[in-house]
């Protein structure tokens, strides 16, 4: 197999094209194929795939091809990679679906009701003074572990084992240590 010439390639030189595209095509094929294999994709439109590459490389008079440096890997690499993007790029814009604005805003919104749970008693001996405070602050009143660290000027990390304490004895007593 002849080494392409990539400069004589950017100079837009035939033979040089021509090389190129049946030195690299098998390789092309074969890393189209595996990762449309890998996402679970038909294989039809693989044809379709290898020529997005091609253009790709000679759009803009040749630009993908100028960024190529061999000083971090070999050429068919380079190509390998591009090619493995560029086919997951048009998976990507394939699977986005749209839904027209018109058709939207017509539909009524579903808004399930919610009934409050009851809120659970929890024994007073199974708690310390701090680890129930902890709780309470979070969870009653949703405050941050940071926020509720400056107001009981302590780190953090001291309100976060305090909460994880207090919810490993509460499931041990609740009989959920199974579930998290």
């Amino acid at each position: 197999m002849n080494p392409v010439d990539i400069d004589k390639l950017i100079q837009g030189n035939k033979k040089a094209w021509d090389l190129f595209v049946e030195q690299i095509s098998p390789l092309l094929l074969h890393i189209i194929k595996k990762t449309l294999i890998h996402y679970n994709q038909s294989t039809d439109d693989i044809s379709d795939f290898l020529q997005d590459i091609f253009i790709h490389f000679y759009k803009d008079n040749f630009h993908v091809l100028k960024l190529y440096d061999p000083q971090h890997s070999q050429f068919s690499t380079w190509c390998g990679v591009i090619a493995r993007n560029k086919v997951i790029d048009r998976l990507r814009k394939k699977s986005i679906s749209t839904i027209p604005l018109d058709d939207e805003h017509k539909k009524q919104p579903v808004v399930v009701p919610v009934n409050p749970s009851e809120k659970i008693e929890i024994p007073l001996e199974l708690l310390s003074n701090r680890q129930r405070l902890v709780i309470r602050l979070i969870y009653e009143k949703d405050m941050d572990v940071s926020d509720v660290a400056d107001m009981l000027s302590i780190s953090p990390q001291t309100v976060r084992s305090l909460r994880h304490k207090a919810l490993a004895k509460l499931r041990e007593h609740f009989n959920l240590s199974d579930k998290k």
